[in-house]
């Protein structure tokens, strides 16, 4: 649609009342089964085993989405979910949704439910689902679901009501209710574990009285089967604690479609039959105690993976960076949590410290810098009543402000809302396809150690610890693991990726076209000269011209002067005002007529009714790092290209200074984009305003000034902080290359240990104890590399800048 959704068939108005009947028959009273629920697929005696996967089954096919059925992983029958009338409540809109600049709300829910890629699948179609829903993703790594939708056609009540209808809860992200159920369970999670390591204990520790007892011989038979059967009953707590995977395991049988949890509890399941097979057979092979110790290990990754998405739910939000965690009540001296914080409070900023949240000034006499919003870091003076918001500094005197907006309330968590509708899910096919590749492997070389003339037994012991061995955690978990915690590393060092996937394309470019003024250069201008031509002095109606502007030259041009009653600032060309007494133009020599110097860093003409009058010069310094940033690019394997809608002089000074060789001046927007064009892996860093079009054509676009809600309309990555740009260019070369290679890494250790632990395995070398240890321990070691590689040190050199 309009809006970069992508259409998963018809869309259908009111999914909600469309429930088929079912049947006369209902759970209760199931009859003969011998047919499988449409829905569900557990077997029924009716199309569907109940009204809940009926209607779930209707709102689905209705909405064309009957692909879920290929990928859905079916389980027990939809549960009757109730949804708080509260969730309507003007209170809880004006805390959760976040507005947007075009009318649209941003929403962000807790899930609780999803169990499969398939689920994955359909919470990313809610589209088309709710036509009133513009946008959804899901984030495995947070277990949020990112809603985009339209006030007028649709509502979080709705939502929340729907999805319930599909066997899903949802709840407000960060609520009290989501944080309750977070905490029930990591409870459950640690009381199985504590079950499952006590049965691992237990069960090793009277199974070692049997490999004793064989191994010294003077223990009797009957001793030997007392102990043996012990071991088996002390391993029994484990299958219990292994529950979430006996329903996986149930799923995929159904379903004939193989999951991780599935593979998992296949493994349990064969390693006690075939314990239990062998003590009634008179028997002492154990195999419970490594199934014990297989599911306490495989917890305790869980464990370790529950914690890194708890912290990276807590930090790794697209506002870190950006909003300060904490704030100071007016009247007060000591700091409070900013989340504390509600609308209509009063709050004291002090110099250096930004805005936590919207409002207006209760008074005048400060200066504000809204670079983060407007791309121009010239503070500006703030009226007592004029509006501030989230994410701006302070940059001197003191504040007060009155709060109106907290949070995803405000107009940077609705600028940021809206970047992010044009995600998409990036859930990594690997893990499934694992899966299977998996299987297929444990059988095939079954079949071999059958061909072979091995004994049953043996070859039934060997597929148990190739089964045990199997680790798909490095790709289902870890990946998405490294990637949150990249994106979480770019936050915070003030860079914002609005597309994820140019965070891999990055050490793909080979070519960084470079703008000059802004991007080289401070952007800031000073020691500004005039010149009037027919020595009429004009700089009131320049300064009413200019205000608003987005060129550098705006900044100390802007002020006071009669309202112009129109003014256009032509990207690329400079402004044109209409002012009662005639037409103002402010720019290039093309724009204005006048032939500008080639000595003046910064130099624009002025023309007045189409004859040139006048001229102004200024200084734009090349920014300390500048040289030294360059260089590493080409250390980088980049080739530094200058492109510049700049006279040849000033940009010949700064390409020379950065020693730059490929110099491109007088380009206008369309030159620069057909210059991007020309290069193959492009890395495009320029203004997100002037040079939308070249940023548009780039495989990696970078936004360094422009405001954010113009840059991240045309940029994949924006740098927050204009004075340090280039220092965040080169850290995030640094970041995109590590996170290459460390993701490499992990399919190196994924399938690495998994074809040498399949190999000992089906070759005797692991028994199935040594396997029931390996697996879990590479889940955690797995877990723990993305975990830890997440962290890239900074790598711009320091710059030392000698005083004189």
């Amino acid at each position: 649609d309009s809006h970069g959704t992508t259409s998963a068939g018809p869309r259908t108005p009111d999914p909600g009342p469309r429930t088929p009947d079912p049947g006369p028959r209902t759970r209760s009273d199931p009859g003969p089964r011998t047919e499988r629920c449409r829905h569900c697929g557990i077997l029924s005696a009716d199309e569907f085993c109940c009204s809940g996967c009926a209607t779930a089954f209707a709102i689905i096919h209705g909405a064309g989405l009957d692909g879920w059925l290929a990928r859905r992983e079916p389980g027990k029958p939809v549960a009757e979910i109730t949804v708080p009338e509260a969730w309507g409540d003007p209170v809880f809109l004006a805390k959760q949704v976040t507005p947007l600049a075009d009318g649209r709300a941003c929403l962000t829910w807790a899930v609780e439910g999803v169990h499969c890629p398939a689920c994955v699948w359909l919470l990313e179609r809610l589209p088309a689902l709710d036509e009133g829903v513009g946008h959804a993703r899901l984030d495995l790594a947070r277990m949020s679901l990112r809603v985009i939708y339209d006030p007028q056609r649709t509502s979080p009540l709705e939502q929340a009501r729907l999805v319930a209808r599909l066997g899903y809860r949802l709840l407000p992200y960060r609520s009290p209710e989501e944080l309750a159920r977070r905490t029930r369970e990591r409870r459950d999670l640690l009381l199985r574990l504590a079950l499952a390591g006590a049965a691992a204990v237990g069960s090793m520790h009277l199974s070692m009285n049997v490999y004793a007892g064989e191994m010294t011989g003077d223990m009797p038979l009957a001793e030997r089967h007392l102990f043996a059967w012990g071991s088996f009953a002390a391993a029994m707590p484990a299958v219990w604690a292994a529950g979430p995977w006996w329903a996986a395991l149930r799923r995929s049988i159904a379903q004939r479609r193989w999951s991780a949890d599935a593979l998992a509890a296949a493994s349990v399941a064969l390693g006690l039959v075939v314990t239990l097979v062998s003590l009634v057979l008179g028997g002492t092979a154990l195999y419970a105690d490594a199934v014990a110790m297989f599911v306490a290990l495989l917890l305790v990754g869980r464990v370790v993976l529950a914690t890194v998405q708890e912290r990276i739910r807590d930090r790794a939000g697209r506002l870190e960076g950006l909003l300060p965690s904490t704030a100071r009540r007016a009247g007060e001296d000591r700091l409070v949590a900013a989340d504390s914080l509600v609308p209509g409070e009063v709050i004291e900023v002090r110099a250096g410290e930004r805005l936590p949240g919207d409002g207006v000034a209760e008074h005048g006499g400060a200066w504000l810098d809204t670079a983060v919003l407007t791309g121009e870091a010239t503070p500006t003076a703030i009226p007592a009543g004029a509006p501030v918001y989230a994410g701006t500094v302070l940059a001197r005197g003191v504040l007060r402000v009155r709060l109106e907006a907290i949070g995803p309330a405000t107009r940077l968590a609705g600028i940021l809302a809206q970047a992010e509708a044009t995600q998409t899910s990036n859930t990594d096919p690997w893990a499934g396809r694992y899966v299977t590749m998996a299987l297929g492997a444990v059988g095939a070389g079954a079949v071999v150690l059958v061909g072979l003339g091995l004994p049953w037994g043996t070859v039934l012991e060997r597929s148990l610890a190739a089964l045990l061995a199997s680790c798909p955690c490095a790709i289902g978990l870890a990946l998405p693991i490294l990637r949150a915690r990249a994106l979480a590393g770019a936050a915070a060092r003030g860079v914002l990726i609005a597309d994820e996937a140019a965070l891999d394309r990055l050490p793909d470019c080979r070519t960084a076209v470079l703008d000059k003024t802004g991007t080289l250069t401070t952007g800031q201008a000073s020691a500004v000269a005039w010149t009037w031509f027919d020595g009429v002095d004009r700089q009131a109606l320049v300064a009413a011209a200019e205000r608003g502007g987005r060129h550098p030259l705006a900044a100390v041009l802007a002020g006071e002067g009669p309202t112009p009653t129109s003014s256009t600032e032509i990207p690329g060309r400079g402004v044109e005002a209409v002012f009662p007494e005639g037409v103002l133009r402010v720019g290039s020599a093309a724009f204005t007529g006048v032939t500008l110097p080639d000595d003046a860093a910064l130099a624009a003409g002025v023309a007045w009714n189409g004859v040139p009058v006048g001229l102004v010069r200024a200084d734009d310094p090349l920014r300390p790092e500048a040289a030294t940033v360059v260089e590493h690019l080409r250390q980088r394997g980049l080739t530094p290209v200058l492109a510049s809608g700049d006279r040849p002089g000033p940009c010949r000074r700064a390409a020379e200074a950065c020693g730059i060789t490929a110099i491109h001046p007088g380009c206008s927007p369309e030159d620069k984009a057909d210059l991007v064009r020309q290069h193959p892996h492009v890395l495009m860093v320029g203004d997100g305003v002037n040079d939308a079009l070249a940023l548009a054509a780039a495989e990696v676009a970078i936004g360094v000034r422009g405001g954010l809600a113009a840059a991240l309309r045309c940029c994949h990555i924006y740098l927050l902080d204009p004075a340090r740009a280039l220092s965040d260019l080169t850290d995030l070369l640094a970041l995109a290359k590590a996170h290459r290679h460390h993701r490499r890494l992990l399919l190196v250790w994924a399938w690495g240990y998994n074809a040498i632990a399949l190999g000992f395995a089906l070759g005797g070398v692991w028994g199935p104890l040594v396997c029931a240890v390996g697996m879990p321990l590479s889940s955690v070691v797995a877990v723990g590399l993305a975990v830890g590689l997440g962290k890239v040190r900074p790598a711009t050199p320091q710059v030392r800048v000698e005083e004189t």
